[in-house]
């Protein structure tokens, strides 16, 4: 459970990033209708990044959005998460801007989260949300967690 009470699980891994967690999770996380991609190598301006093609993205706002699916592709075909990165996960936009930084590492303990974090990720339809740097957090919803072989 993180400030605000909503009922979510919260992770480090100190020894892996976004790449590697989403290729050793690919099955679950490719059923995500949506996913976005807010920083890119500590930067949060994902949606003007001369690092992507754009044709294959829809702005939103200073992100990106492709599907599950796709970004599986995105990783396999080049490097595109070097570090300090963040990815979300879920079945549709959000209606208002992710709080950024959220969870870029180092967000190795839920004190790290933005005020106000909270009430914005309960109100979203994202289930799941992935920021690396120093290791790799995680911050799901409990009925992610199964799937992704992660203990509630």
């Amino acid at each position: 459970m993180i400030n605000g009470g909503i009922n979510v699980i919260f992770e480090h891994l100190p020894r892996t990033n976004i790449s590697q967690f989403v290729v050793d999770h690919a099955e679950a996380l490719s059923q995500y209708p949506v996913v976005l991609i807010s920083c890119l190598d500590s930067d949060p301006q994902v949606s003007s990044s001369s690092r992507l093609e754009q044709e294959k993205y829809q702005a939103v706002g200073r992100c990106v959005a492709l599907r599950g699916a796709d970004l599986l592709k995105e990783i396999e075909g080049r490097s595109t998460f070097f570090g300090f990165d963040e990815v979300w996960f879920g079945s549709a936009i959000p209606e208002t801007e992710i709080p950024f930084p959220a969870i870029v590492a180092p967000c190795e303990q839920e004190e790290f989260l933005p005020v106000g974090f909270a009430t914005w990720f309960d109100n979203s339809p994202l289930a799941v949300g992935l920021g690396d740097g120093f290791g790799l957090t995680i911050l799901l919803r409990d009925e992610a967690a199964g799937s992704l072989g992660i203990a509630t």
